[in-house]
């Protein structure tokens, strides 16, 4: 499972304002494309203790564009993203943020069908999706991230599934201070659908995890569980143990796993989500090993009739040692508003916080108030 990924700055600008367009885009066209413009008031924009009293103000410049085909038997898509910042005092932040992503989809046969996915980006660190999902809240250091899976899932029956994937992640910063990391992990998992609604299963992984010098395993073995209930529920969830090992220990130590999600359509055009994940992930940034994580999250989105849509959104990590039993606490949090000014015309106004605690050391906080300006359309 996966914990909602909390954004900052115009990147929760440019996902407020492309789903406020969104409710009556065209789905037909094969290029889309995006320009934005904001400014931000920004507290402590690199995160960090001594300069917890900063304030600044911070303009950026985003640009982005897609193409998808539609093949017989399946799908391709590529998309880039590319956004500038200028801040008046952190000029060490003005590095040219930017994102690239393609996906495959096809249909070997009406059994057989495969799926591949690859990203590559550059970003501040409390902006990495990758960093985000392991529970990790780091200072404002440019990160550089990469992950591509491949997939193939195979209808064994009418009600029956059976799918295995492959992928990598790889992780690393522009300062030596933190350390760089990669893994490689592989997932084999069967479904069963149980009556009209319901569907049970069995999941095993294994992912090898690279850092500095050090090479470590984490193994799961999980019993599946999914509901698309009436009225709008859909819940799911997951729960095992994770044998894993840890840097200069021979043997495995032996942790358990759950992960659950619900989500409920309250009304048209709203959403309401809350997930919570107990797993195991790789440090990146802190240290050559793996922590043991529980992160809670939870979404609202609102549609409040075609021209104005706001979203809410939080999120909470705790993030173990599991040799030096440091704690790690991480959380962030958004509210933003927007409006269709013109069918391609959207303006966004919002506020972000991030806040870290490392063991023995104070709460830091940083936090970003803003407002953009996008345009967007496709041919």
């Amino acid at each position: 499972m996966r914990p909602m990924r909390i954004l900052s700055g115009v990147l929760i600008v440019v996902a407020t304002a492309a789903v406020a367009h969104a409710q009556d885009a065209p789905r037909s066209r094969p290029w889309s494309f995006s320009l934005s413009a904001g400014a931000s008031y920004e507290g402590n924009a690199l995160f960090t203790a001594a300069e917890e009293d900063n304030t600044e103000f911070a303009q950026h410049v985003t640009a982005s564009l897609g193409r998808t085909w539609t093949l017989r038997r399946g799908s391709v898509g590529l998309a880039a993203r590319a956004d500038k910042p200028f801040y008046d005092e952190s000029t060490g932040l003005n590095d040219l943020r930017y994102s690239f992503n393609g996906t495959l989809t096809y249909a070997f046969t009406p059994r057989l069908t495969w799926g591949a996915s690859s990203e590559f980006s550059s970003s501040l660190a409390q902006e990495s999706d990758v960093l985000i999902d392991a529970g990790l809240v780091l200072p404002s250091v440019t990160t550089r991230s990469t992950t591509s899976t491949s997939s193939l899932s195979y209808l064994l029956t009418r009600r029956s599934l059976l799918s295995w994937s492959f992928g990598g992640t790889g992780v690393d910063f522009a300062s030596a201070l933190f350390v760089a990391g990669s893994s490689l992990t592989s997932t084999v998992t069967w479904s069963h659908q149980v009556g009209a609604r319901q569907s049970l299963g069995v999941s095993q992984e294994y992912q090898r995890t690279f850092a500095e010098l050090t090479r470590a395993n984490i193994v799961g073995f999980f019993g599946t569980w999914s509901l698309a209930g009436r009225g709008g529920w859909t819940a799911a969830a997951s729960a095992g143990v994770r044998p894993y090992t840890v840097p200069l220990e021979s043997g495995y130590r032996l942790a358990g796993a759950f992960n659950a999600s619900i989500a409920k359509t309250v009304r048209g055009g709203q959403v309401l989500s809350v997930q919570y994940a107990d797993t195991l992930e790789e440090t990146y940034g802190l240290d050559a090993t793996n922590h043991l994580v529980h992160t809670l999250s939870g979404s609202y989105l609102m549609g409040l009739g075609r021209s104005v849509s706001a979203t809410f959104g939080g999120s909470f990590s705790r993030g173990r040692n599991p040799v030096t039993d440091a704690i790690l606490l991480g959380g962030a949090g958004q509210a933003s508003i927007g409006y269709r000014i013109l069918d391609n015309l959207s303006l966004t106004v919002g506020s972000a916080v991030f806040s870290r605690t490392e063991q023995d050391r104070p709460r830091v906080v940083s936090y970003s108030t803003y407002v953009s300006l996008m345009y967007s359309g496709g041919w």
